[in-house]
């Protein structure tokens, strides 16, 4: 191995261990990342300027390209908790479904809006969460739990037909659709499904059990309404069905999924208002305001983190890991689940490594005429569904924002929803694909 690779292999652990470290101790996230990026940056070609010339600019990219799609749904989901809806929604699920099943629905809510490509589902989940753990004194972390495992397994990267990055970058390479491997992702999703209830099922009795309640923050949105103030929970439900339906019939007149689900976002809120009117929603454009402000730091949150992995990508160690993970041999199979998951966690970003994946190993694959082509794409998806959610990925840090969780208290959910889960779906997918093909 060569010096400057051993060097910045050292440097790359140093730094993931101490964004570990100082993440569960509840340090400020700018402070972590700003000291893991400069601690990376010292083995880069460019060194210490990589700070200006690799970070700042990964940094700005993603905040421009997310920018509107999170502070417009952050005004959304302050729009359906301030009208009282969210409320409304909250106690019509506890009446349907009572309190043992209120995670496994918030779960199902999460699944459709991923299905719909819903980027920015963090807060109507929040919206529509807040108020039913208010009202049965549940822990946030059940519904960070649920929203976990909708947004980072079964809708991301297991069930067939998802029209999401993940499940199409394996088409770009293996010809495949986003139908491939149907018998093993319907299996492996029946499985993550089961695995899912169980756990959420579990972790809602357990915090009970423990006495961990509901925790209520000054800028939380405001409802004071009593229940037979509140709107009527339809309306509510015609609002975030709006999002689904509006981002999908956008997204099949060909505009691209983050502006369709924004255009979707900007009309929901005004069937909102139009549906509740100044008797539910005095000041919508305060309320909006609000909603904006509050996702700010979020969006930030999930710009550095990005910036922060893009900087460990420069890195002499990363190239070389990479050519590492793609060498090995084994059964084709099983080294797509395992090289696809390492360089996923590499760069955080699942979409990332099974193209890294493909770009190396596609004609290889496509000229061996035994592989199940529908077989490895489903493996490569689900697969890239594992090691992204490891703490330094961005969505994760931005979904215990959004929640008002620290690492400390709430990655340990997201760890059973989005990664052991799709890890042990990964290595079914894997014994199927064997023993079928």
């Amino acid at each position: 191995m060569p010096t400057n690779v051993m060097i910045s292999l050292v440097v790359v652990v140093i730094a993931f261990a101490l964004f570990f470290i100082l993440s569960f101790r509840g340090v400020n996230l700018f402070l972590t990342v700003f000291a893991c990026t400069t601690l990376v940056c010292l083995c880069t070609p460019d060194g210490l300027t990589s700070i200006f010339t690799t970070f700042l600019p990964s940094v700005g990219n993603m905040f421009q390209q997310f920018f509107l799609l999170y502070t417009i749904g952050g005004a959304f989901g302050f729009c359906l908790m301030e009208s009282g809806l969210g409320s409304a929604m909250a106690t019509h699920m506890i009446k349907v479904f009572g309190e043992k099943w209120i995670a496994v629905a918030l779960f199902v809510i999460t699944c459709l809006m991923m299905a719909a490509g819903v980027a920015s589902y963090q807060y109507a989940v929040l919206a529509i969460s807040l108020p039913v753990l208010k009202k049965l004194n549940m822990s946030r972390k059940v519904a960070l739990a649920a929203m976990s495992a909708g947004a980072g397994s079964v809708a991301y990267g297991t069930l067939i037909g998802m029209p999401n990055a993940l499940n199409i970058a394996p088409t770009t390479y293996l010809g495949t659709t986003t139908m491939a491997g149907p018998v093993i992702s319907l299996i492996c999703t029946a499985f993550s499904v089961a695995f899912i209830v169980g756990y959420l099922i579990f972790l809602t009795r357990r915090l009970k059990a423990k006495g961990e309640g509901f925790v209520t923050y000054d800028d939380d949105p405001k409802n004071d309404q009593d229940e037979a103030s509140l709107p009527p929970a339809w309306k509510g439900y015609i609002c975030v069905a709006a999002i689904i339906g509006l981002s999908l019939l956008f997204q099949a007149m060909g505009i691209a999924a983050i502006q369709a689900t924004t255009y979707a976002q900007v009309l929901s809120i005004l069937l909102l208002f139009l549906l509740v009117g100044t008797k539910y929603l005095a000041h919508p454009f305060e309320t909006c305001v609000r909603g904006i402000q509050g996702s700010l730091i979020p969006v930030v949150f999930i710009s550095i983190v990005v910036g922060y992995g893009t900087a460990v990508q420069a890195t002499p160690v990363f190239s070389w890991l990479v050519e590492q993970v793609l060498s090995m041999d084994m059964d084709p199979y099983l080294l797509t689940f395992v090289a696809v998951n390492l360089l996923a966690g590499m760069t955080a970003n699942g979409t990332g490594g099974v193209t890294l994946f493909m770009e190396n190993f596609g004609s290889t694959i496509l000229s061996d005429p035994t592989i199940n082509l529908g077989a490895l794409h489903r493996i490569a998806s689900i697969a890239g569904s594992g090691f992204d959610s490891l703490p330094h990925n961005g969505a994760i840090a931005f979904q215990l924002s959004v929640f008002k969780l620290s690492y400390k208290d709430g990655y340990f959910q997201q760890f059973m929803m989005s990664v052991l889960v799709n890890l042990l779906a990964g290595l079914l997918a894997v014994i199927l694909a064997i023993i079928l093909y």
